[in-house]
């Protein structure tokens, strides 16, 4: 079995069409951001982003006698370094009915299958008409992701389903390989050099920002609830003026 290109032309359209699109998108964002950065740094006690709750940037303020804390550019400069260092991984659970062990480790298939190539391949079993889950799925990466649509549900045909993205995590917060056992105990680990170019990445988890596509608010996380400057996800503070209480808040994709 041949394995896909690296990006097809699809794939590659879509990726120059979602990154100039989000390379707006940020740069209208920043100064906001850097605003709701600053802010939080100046109004903790202590600061988050002091040497005593941050220590891992304490050498940019030489711990502390520089300065109290980092600057906001200081520390979305380190963000953005630590997004292009990270790892990111696309887990296997063997016991799903989408893909088996074979197809995992199995020299054959020297690619790692997406959702819909198992069952073009007839090595897997196929989505039914009815399966609220992979519709869901096929929305997501149309709506989000710009993925063509299918000639037919679920897609028998092999090149219709490499179209499709591959699902990976941005691991962040260096979690332990399979750790989650709904993603498996077998993880890719994909070089940042490696995709740097081919993934997409969006501002939290896909499903959940599909139903803000839904509601006409597309990367715009916002929330009722006022937003809270915190530590390791333990709120310390309810840190933000009512003007910044629908800001939107940074997460995490997939």
């Amino acid at each position: 079995m041949p394995a896909p290109p690296q990006q097809s032309v699809i794939q590659r359209a879509a990726f120059q069409n979602r990154s100039v699109a989000a390379a707006a998108a940020s740069a209208a964002a920043l100064p906001k951001l850097v605003e709701l950065v600053e802010f939080c740094t100046a109004n903790t006690t202590p600061s988050i982003f002091g040497t005593s709750l941050c220590p891992g940037m304490s050498d940019v303020t030489e711990g502390g006698r520089l300065a109290p804390h980092p600057s906001a550019s200081q520390i979305l400069d380190r963000f953005s370094e630590s997004l292009r260092a990270v790892e990111v991984g696309h887990g296997f659970n063997p016991t799903l009915k989408f893909t088996n062990l074979h197809t995992v480790l199995g020299a054959e298939y020297p690619f790692t299958p997406n959702l819909w190539q198992p069952c073009a391949l007839g090595i897997g079993q196929c989505a039914s008409a009815t399966d609220k889950e992979m519709h869901k799925q096929d929305l997501i990466q149309q709506e989000l992701f710009d993925s063509a649509n299918f000639t037919e549900f679920p897609p028998i045909d092999f090149h219709e389903a490499s179209d499709r993205v591959l699902y990976t995590a941005v691991d962040f917060y260096h979690s332990p390989v399979a750790n989650s056992n709904h993603f498996g105990g077998f993880v890719v680990v994909l070089r940042p050099d490696y995709i740097r170019k081919l993934a997409l990445m969006t501002p939290r988890d896909s499903g959940w920002l599909l139903v803000q596509a839904r509601t006409s608010r597309l990367f715009e996380y916002r929330q009722t609830r006022t937003l809270c400057c915190g530590v390791d996800n333990r709120p310390t503070c309810s840190c933000l003026p009512k003007k910044h209480s629908r800001a939107r808040r940074a997460g995490t994709a997939a």
